[in-house]
């Protein structure tokens, strides 16, 4: 399987994903960089939450990749990213995720488990019964400093910590 990063993303993030052992490519890469009209040859079945955006649903095989670098809360802070994925659950009405989703997905929390420092409560103290959310040592290193961390992500700009 190979992730295609969207303009919403910087090229740093290919590298490193790259770098990680993802196969993954940029759209101003492959000649994407810019689409005139993305909503021509598109018939949206419900819209989404953002107009500007076209709705895809939740398709078991879409995994989204999301980074908040700052804070929406506090000027100086750390922004949460996130992986996010709808995982197998429209099985039990015959649209299983493909199997190369479910081993990339299980590859993705594997890889994030032996690279992150710890998890961590999305809000108030860091330990406890609500750590859910997995912290990168660089941005551990800054919450147990002090620095403001964003309690969720600004869904408009992502988040980048699989919710395991």
């Amino acid at each position: 399987m190979k992730l295609l990063l969207d303009q919403g993303l910087p090229r740093s993030a290919l590298g490193l994903l790259r770098e990680a052992g993802i196969d993954a490519v940029h759209v101003a890469e492959i000649g994407y960089s810019t689409i005139d009209n993305p909503f021509e040859g598109w018939t949206e079945a419900r819209p989404g939450m953002d107009a500007r955006v076209p709705f895809f649903g939740s398709i078991p095989q879409v995994i989204e990749l999301g980074i908040q670098r700052k804070a929406v809360d506090a000027e100086e802070g750390i922004g949460q990213s996130y992986f996010g994925w709808v995982g197998n659950r429209y099985k039990a009405i015959g649209l299983p995720a493909a199997q190369e989703t479910e081993r990339w997905w299980r590859s993705l929390n594997r890889w994030v488990k032996l690279n992150a420092a710890t998890k961590i409560t999305p809000w108030g103290p860091l330990d406890g019964s609500e750590a859910r959310v997995w912290a990168f040592p660089s941005a551990y290193r800054q919450i147990l400093s002090g620095k403001h961390r964003d309690a969720n992500p600004d869904v408009g700009q992502g988040r980048l910590l699989p919710r395991v």
